[in-house]
């Protein structure tokens, strides 16, 4: 399971409403590609480069 600091999930929605306000719909899109990358590393969670003790870059 993933899970955000309350911060991480502050700046994904404050990134969303920017993009959104920049183009209709924008954040919207960048909101389900975070999701979608998301559900790829909980798929795959060793597909990326370990940097230290469960914590992959």
């Amino acid at each position: 399971m993933i899970e955000f600091l309350p911060i991480a999930k502050l700046e994904l929605d404050e990134a969303v409403e920017y993009y959104n306000i920049q183009l209709e719909g924008l954040g919207d899109k960048f909101k389900v590609e975070v999701q979608t990358s998301l559900k790829r590393v909980s798929i795959f969670p060793q597909a990326w480069s370990l940097i230290r003790l469960n914590i992959r870059k």
